[in-house]
């Protein structure tokens, strides 16, 4: 049996996937392309077929819960034309039942998209795990049209909705892991040529506003992630969006029940709250990105100093951290009274990354900002301060 990994900032979880192959179909006559969120699967933001949609004059009535049961396992047989599906819960609990926050698989020394995988990326087992970079329950599913195209469709469930979120996807073709106990272990594994990495915004309000894919072109030691995505698009449920879109994700704008158990902060039970659910599709054929098959699946939340940093040092050089915070303040203008202050704590996140070569450092300086200004509210509340 394959494995896929599920990844996200610095948290990596375990798949078995069924060994996802994409293999592109030959048409033997012209075909229209179809969009990712009116064939057959429910793009809607939830996990239950109870709420059906109809979009482009086909109603949808196939969702998460058609393809897995209530314990995490795959329902066979498999509605016609699904051939592959996967689930992953990836939280544990306590003896008590309560949430735990420990994880062997967490990311490390500022492992990065665009950087090889051996060596580049690395993991540690880690004790307390940030609430917003943890993925609880992760899945995927292959899907083959009736004209041949072929459809990956994919979702998570993150431990809290705190502030907007970058999520993606890695599908790689080579058997890639990493499990540790205690310090820092490699990856095993390589790229291949036609890598996937999927990479979505959206805010806490459960709003999608963009989507796209990249390849990553060449083998593991000299090959490269592609700046410009070959396929792009918004949330599935925007009016903007096409009948004949490559690509698109939505998440929970409600609370949504789930018949697995998930966990929300601390709590264990059937219920997310608004934005900690995320699903998504892309069109592979469509694309031109068929004719791969995909043994490993990595899907992760990404922060500006994750994946976006290391790219614009290319283009802003030494200032790259700057920019990096011009572009923070620019994703939240929908906040406009915000703006100065994301440009300045912005850079002031990204700049331990660029100067130390590590998003732990990132990570470290926003953790004390937190705790400073927590004990500081507290202290005010208290009227200690």
């Amino acid at each position: 049996m394959k494995t896929i990994h599920i990844r996200i900032h610095k948290h990596l979880t375990r798949l078995s996937f069924l060994g996802l192959n994409i293999a592109m179909a030959l048409a033997l006559m012209p075909r229209m392309a179809l969009a990712v969120h009116d064939l057959t699967f429910q793009l809607d933001g939830d996990v239950l077929n109870s709420t059906t949609t109809s979009v482009g004059g086909t109603t949808q009535l196939i969702d998460w819960n058609s393809l897995i049961n209530s314990s995490g396992a795959t329902i066979l047989p498999l509605p016609n034309g699904y051939t592959a599906v996967s689930f992953d819960r990836d939280f544990a609990t306590k003896a008590n039942g309560s949430f735990s926050t420990s994880d062997d698989t967490t990311f490390a020394t500022g492992s990065k998209d665009t950087l090889s995988i051996s060596p580049g990326w690395q993991c540690n087992h880690d004790a307390n795990v940030n609430s917003k970079i943890d993925v609880m329950n992760s899945y995927a599913a292959k899907y083959t049209a009736a004209n041949g195209d072929e459809i990956l469709y994919f979702g998570l469930e993150r431990n809290v909705n705190t502030g907007d979120a970058n999520v993606g996807f890695w599908f790689l073709q080579d058997d890639v892991g990493c499990a540790s106990t205690d310090g820092a272990q490699p990856f095993t594994g390589n790229h291949m040529d036609g890598d996937l990495l999927i990479v979505s915004a959206f805010s806490n309000g459960g709003k999608v506003s963009t989507i796209n894919v990249y390849r990553w072109n060449g083998d593991d030691n000299t090959g490269s992630l592609g700046t410009t995505p070959v396929a792009t698009g918004v949330d599935c449920r925007d009016p903007a969006t096409g009948v004949d879109d490559a690509a698109c994700a939505v998440a929970n704008t409600a609370a949504i029940t789930t018949p697995w158990l998930t966990a929300a902060k601390s709590t264990v039970g059937n219920s997310l709250p608004v934005a900690q659910f995320f699903e998504g599709g892309v069109n592979l054929t469509n694309s031109g990105l068929g004719g791969k098959c995909f043994n490993v699946f990595l899907g992760e939340e990404l922060l500006f100093r994750g994946v976006l940093l290391p790219k614009m040092e290319g283009v802003f050089g030494r200032w790259s951290w700057v920019a990096n915070g011009v572009l923070f303040a620019c994703f939240h203008v929908h906040q406009p009274w915000t703006i100065a202050e994301n440009i300045v704590s912005g850079a002031i996140l990204a700049y331990p990354s660029w100067r130390f070569r590590s998003t732990w450092m990132s990570v470290i300086v926003h953790s004390v900002q937190n705790v400073f200004f927590g004990l500081l509210l507290l202290g005010i509340m208290l009227g200690l301060a």
